[in-house]
């Protein structure tokens, strides 16, 4: 592009002088039209092109040839704009804008580079002249009533609309710009009576007693507010919109039943988005676990969804967090997978799809749906968290190993997820007997965060299930309990210790404490305390809890043998 520079800059110096010089128009000669024409053809060529460093050199050498051509300069100008050259686009266009005062379009480049370059009231003047020369161009008086608001001349703007609706009547535009000119003035009557107008003009666009509505509501006008939603859905029963407003009219007025009703006409409504549903649903779902009215309204909610956008993955995903939100964790999993059957790309559902095979033990699925997670987002450290978890419960101990290792390298600032590693590698060479080595992922972890109550735990656990070094686990697992002495898991741990040190009375004790603070939604709980029961001798009570646990999703030999003894010993 430099090889224009000096040309260009030739040619601007040349134009420049000849428009602070003005000259008397001559008649150019016929060889002179000829090469203005094909420079103003090749000029616009090359605009249409993109090339505008060749644009600005034609168009300038239309100007050396006549310069008196407004088009030539009006060209120059739009090409120096759209190379954000505005002070050379502002000089050129009010060369055209004087030699033509008529031409509309030149006087509107020329008002839009005043108001860009902060300069209103010369914009101002110029759309006055525009109005001058075509008084039935409704939109320059927009545009200068807009501009004169900007500048706080608010009487004078309304004259202008005033002026534009005798000429083109009623205007939603111009009607609009009035009532906000009158709200910025504190007139809420006279803006309410712009809307009245648009209303009176248009009385079954439904948008503007929506318009009125919101006015009343504002100005707490109930009664005026309600009539004005009614309209609208005189004019159109299924107006989503006017429903949905309507719930929020009926929540403020503490007719809850009511403002229900129109919610779910909302929803069932193609008019609103399905973003603005979800986005509702997200507001107030998280409290159906708690709240029953809020239980009941979003299942009804979520059910209209499914039925008015069936094919939208949104309305799946959001009914996949509600059912995971009030327990409900085998359906959610299966509208988690259906999202991601069409959608791989979200990594948050991935993560929500792992965190529930979790919750189920279902750790054959889980080590299958973190392989596809792995292929997708290999660089994300939960996964390899999430793979090892899953190889190790499924009996992959060397497997989990490798995905191990090479999850906590990509690990940076997290103690909590380093700890989650060790304490994962620490079981896998467990489960392979690997003893020395599993102590000593163990003791490393200790060493590196000797407070942790997950590590403390996981430790303690692997010395239990081993029956060696009882005395230390139960130390540890107690340590953890001070942190959290309510935790099901940490307190299954501490049951479990006592369990094989033959305390099976306080074990069955502290078993029944972790059932009592969430424990009895897993089968491993579950499981421990049907052994619990059993060695105290409470067979029948045992057995019933080896079911569940099996009901569960607990399928081991060894529960299946368990669940064997415990019928025999039924029977006798």
């Amino acid at each position: 592009m430099y090889r224009f520079i000096i040309p260009v800059l030739a040619l601007i110096i040349a134009v420049n002088v000849s428009m602070a010089m003005p000259k008397k128009k001559k008649e150019l000669t016929e060889n002179e039209k000829i090469e203005f024409k094909n420079a103003f053809y090749e000029g616009n060529k090359q605009k249409m092109l993109g090339n505008l460093s060749e644009a600005a050199l034609y168009f300038s050498k239309c100007i050396q040839i006549d310069n008196n051509s407004a088009a030539s300069y009006y060209e120059l100008a739009n090409v120096y704009m759209v190379q954000g050259n505005y002070m050379g686009a502002l000089m050129h266009s009010e060369k055209a804008a004087s030699l033509e005062k008529t031409n509309i379009w030149y006087q509107l480049q020329l008002a839009s580079l005043y108001k860009q370059n902060s300069l209103p009231e010369k914009a101002t003047d110029i759309y006055k002249q525009i109005i001058k020369y075509h008084p039935d161009d409704v939109q320059v008086y927009l545009e200068l009533g807009m501009l004169l608001t900007k500048q706080e001349k608010h009487k004078e703007a309304i004259k202008t609309y005033d002026l534009a609706e005798k000429k083109g009547g009623i205007n939603e535009a111009v009607s609009l710009e009035k009532e906000r000119i009158y709200l910025l003035q504190g007139e809420k009557e006279k803006a309410q009576n712009e809307i009245i107008k648009l209303i009176n003009a248009n009385p079954g666009e439904a948008k503007y007693h929506g318009y009125l509505a919101e006015s009343y509501m504002e100005n707490n006008q109930l009664d005026k507010a309600l009539e004005s939603y009614n309209k609208i859905l005189e004019i159109d029963p299924g107006h989503g919109l006017a429903h949905l407003s309507l719930a929020e009219f009926y929540n403020k007025t503490g007719k809850f039943d009511k403002s229900f009703e129109h919610l779910k006409k909302a929803f069932s409504s193609d008019m609103m988005d399905i973003d603005t549903k979800v986005k509702m649903l997200s507001g107030f779902i998280p409290y159906a676990q708690e709240n029953q009215d809020v239980k009941t309204q979003s299942a009804a909610l979520i059910e209209i969804l499914l039925n008015t956008h069936p094919n939208e993955v949104k309305a799946h995903n959001i009914n996949a967090d509600y059912l995971s939100i009030i327990g409900k964790l085998k359906e959610a999993r299966t509208e988690y997978q259906y999202v991601l059957s069409q959608v791989t790309d979200k990594y948050i559902i991935w993560e929500q799809l792992l965190l529930i095979n979790n919750e189920l033990e279902d750790f054959e699925s889980m080590y299958v749906e973190s392989q596809k997670a792995l292929e997708l987002f290999p660089g994300q450290p939960e996964l390899y968290l999430f793979n090892g978890l899953a190889a190790t419960k499924s009996g992959k101990n060397e497997q989990a190993l490798i995905t191990l290792n090479k999850g906590i390298d990509l690990v940076i600032e997290n103690d909590l997820m380093v700890v989650q590693f060790y304490s994962f590698m620490g079981e896998a060479y467990k489960n392979l007997k690997q003893f020395e080595k599993s102590d000593s992922i163990y003791l490393q972890a200790l060493d590196d965060f000797p407070t942790d109550r997950f590590i403390l735990n996981s430790y303690s656990l692997s010395l239990a299930e081993r029956k060696v070094n009882l005395d230390k686990a139960t130390v540890m697992i107690k340590k953890a309990l001070e942190g959290e002495p309510e935790n099901p898991v940490y307190l299954d741990t501490y049951a479990w210790v006592l369990f094989n040190l033959k305390s099976y009375k306080e074990a069955k004790e502290i078993i029944e404490k972790a059932i009592n603070f969430g424990g009895g939604n897993s089968a491993v709980i579950i499981e421990h305390y049907g052994d619990i029961l059993f060695m105290n001798g409470l067979n029948d009570e045992a057995l019933i809890q080896w079911k569940k646990a099996r009901e569960m999703g607990k399928g081991t030999e060894l529960l299946d043998r368990k669940i064997e003894q415990g019928k025999l010993i039924e029977k006798m």
